[in-house]
This record gives C-alpha cells, structure tokens and sequence, in this order.
C-alpha cells in the first residue's frame, strides 16, 4: 500500500491510497481539478472512492466538478448540504457515521469528528488485498474512538501548543485553533491511552505554516509510540507495507 501526498495544509488537502492491485482511494479533494486528474494519473477507472470529510474547501474544493466528470465521491448528508450537493446525484453515495461502504477491496466505516464543519467525518479504512487497516482523520480537536486492530493512521497535528501559546493576542483564529483542531499534545495523549497493538504507522498531515514544528512533532511521536512516523509533504510517497520493500 502507498500513501500519496497530493498536497497537505490551509491551501488545499489530497491524498491518494494505492493498494497492490492498482485501485486508488481518494482522501479528500481539496485541490483544482487540473491536480485531481493528476494524482489519479488520468486514469479516473482505477479511483473506488473519494472520502471528503467536510465541507471546508481546503479538503472538499473539486468534490462538485468530481461528481460532473463521474468520478465517485462519499460524503456525510451534512456535508453535501453544505456544498450544494444534490444527494441524488449519480456518482454521489451519502454516507454517515458507521454507515458502511463497500466497493472493491476496500471496506469504509465514516466516523464522527471534532470541527467546526457540521456533519464532518473520519474513515476506517481496510483493504483486503493489501490486508491492511487504516484510519484517516483530518481537521478535529480530538479523536473519540480507538481502532484495536489499526495498523496505520493517517490524523492532522496541526499545531504545538509550546508554540501556540506564545502568540500574545488571542484572537479568534487561535481560539478556534485550539477547539477544533488536533495539537501535538492531543495526538500524543491520544496515542499513549489507545489500545492498538497492531499500529506500526504514523502519518501526519495539515501541519501549521506559524504554530508547528516538523522535527519536533516527529521526534515527540517517535519517542512516544516506537513506530514509524512521516510528516506529510507534497510530492511525497510513502510506503505503507509492514515490509516496506
């Protein structure tokens, strides 16, 4: 399995699942169309499913001219309200929390998240070919529920609460930073009280241009769970294998 970084951050959120077979899933589509062509090679057949977890354009910005070239996308009722998004449209498939979704190889649990966008969701992810469990979760403050049998996650860390925390205004950008969106210290807590033995990556995404500091979050999460750990950044693949080579 290969994790694609399209792009990552407050500009535009894509990424793309490839699993051994060559069947692709889409992780958000917050980037022009020209990018979405591009990231699925031109090959709009081999791409099951785009996953759009809210309605922010930053993840959800080519989600209608998606469902025009008939390219199929899930998202929460909420959230297609939100975009304007007629839920009986063809390539569409509305689904809400622990609303399963089947197609192919992989198998889509859409859970319930922590932002300020109504009806925003998170995905348990598995693949059957690849045999292997993922979850993604974007922008949210917290994340509510542990996958015992997760073998990578795939979750913002946004901001360093050391960094953020010297700013001397508090406006409201930065109360909002902190109610709605996963600090350092959140995902290291979070990792450290979960239960998931079988998680052997980390890769975190929507990192902060001001409030975030790339070496040290690695090193906390390194410290912190022992498994490889990867900050998202354009152009980049990474290799998602329990082998990887």
């Amino acid at each position: 399995m290969e994790l694609r970084i399209v792009a990552t951050g407050s500009h535009g959120n894509t990424y793309v699942l490839t699993d051994k077979t060559g069947r692709l899933l889409m992780l958000d589509c917050g980037v022009p169309m020209p990018e979405i062509w591009r990231a699925v090679g031109y090959k709009t057949a081999a791409l099951d499913f785009c996953l759009v977890t809210h309605a922010h354009l930053d993840h959800s910005a080519s989600a209608k001219k998606m469902l025009d070239a008939f390219m199929p996308v899930t998202m929460s009722s909420l959230t297609a309200q939100q975009l304007n998004i007629p839920l009986s449209s063809p390539m569409l498939k509305v689904r809400n929390e622990n609303e399963t979704l089947n197609v192919g190889n992989w198998t889509i649990q859409p859970f319930s998240t922590f932002h300020d966008a109504v009806g925003s969701l998170g995905y348990l992810i598995y693949n059957k070919a690849d045999d292997i469990t993922l979850a993604y979760v974007a922008d949210s403050g917290h994340i509510k529920y542990t996958f015992p049998k997760l073998n990578v996650l795939i979750s913002e860390c946004n901001y360093d609460n050391s960094i953020e925390q010297r700013k001397d205004e508090i406006a409201d950008r930065y109360l909002r930073l902190r109610e709605s969106h996963m600090s350092l210290d959140r995902l290291v807590s979070y990792l450290d009280k979960a239960k998931m033995p079988n998680l052997r990556n980390v890769v975190i995404v929507h990192l902060s241009d001001s409030n975030s500091n790339e070496a040290h979050m690695l090193d906390e999460l390194r410290k912190k769970t022992g498994v490889t750990v990867d900050a998202a950044r354009e152009g980049l693949t990474i290799n998602l294998d329990k082998v990887p080579f």
